[in-house]
């Protein structure tokens, strides 16, 4: 396999990229966010793995779904890769 080897060249003021438009190919149903939020069991972390519940999340989803698991007095662990656009969360309890 060829690498290719580049200088980076500086370039004066900020330069911005095109942003593309977001595109959703997939939405939660009304409401089920905040079911499973109320419904979701908590485990606990532990060394060796993890018990209780967990769900797979969009990343956009993820901000309010902790917050409404912090309502209930809880806590959350999120795992997600970096170009990753879902999310594993576990509940756990405070």
């Amino acid at each position: 396999m060829k690498v290719e080897v580049y200088v980076p060249k500086v370039e004066k003021g900020i330069i911005m990229p095109n942003r593309s438009p977001t595109v959703y190919t997939r939405k939660i149903a009304a409401g089920e966010l905040r079911r499973i939020a109320e419904q979701i069991k908590p485990g606990t972390m532990a060394k060796r793995g993890r018990d209780g519940e967990s769900v797979v999340l969009p990343v956009g989803s993820i901000g309010k779904f902790k917050q409404m698991v912090k309502a209930r007095g809880l806590q959350t662990v999120c795992f997600r890769g970096q170009s990753e656009t879902e999310a594993r969360v576990w509940v756990i309890a405070g």
